[in-house]
């Protein structure tokens, strides 16, 4: 009798679990949003965009990226990768990245004049 019950508690336990998988599946997607939004370090845009790389555009004078790219003067010279930070719009991992107590652009709800404020792609 014991082997019995012991049977049926596992079956059913097996049941509920299938049940469970069927209706809430074994999706393991995300739908958390990026935590940074990549830096192309020869221009200075965000990679990928129409503005990265372009031929036509302004090179600064002091650093020689993209002027006026969010990466413009503060993309470390040789750096092999740079990110916006999405959570507060400066490049991640920086000195002021998600800084607290920073004031913060009324749009966008980044810090208010920092590389991504107002201009981090819509992914």
């Amino acid at each position: 009798m014991r082997t019995g019950k012991r049977c049926a508690l596992l079956l059913s336990a097996a049941l509920s679990v299938s049940g469970f998988l069927f209706v809430a599946g074994c999706d393991n997607t995300s739908t958390a949003e990026p935590t940074e939004v990549a830096l192309c370090t020869t221009c200075g845009q965000f990679k990928g965009t129409a503005e990265c790389c372009a031929a036509d555009a302004t090179l600064c004078d002091s650093c020689g990226l993209a002027k006026s790219s969010p990466g413009c003067c503060v993309i470390e010279k040789g750096a092999e990768s740079a990110a916006v930070c999405t959570d507060c719009g400066q490049i991640k991992g920086s000195d002021v990245c998600c800084q607290a107590g920073a004031e913060t652009c009324a749009d966008c709800e980044l810090v208010k004049g920092s590389p991504g404020c107002c201009r981090l792609p819509n992914s």
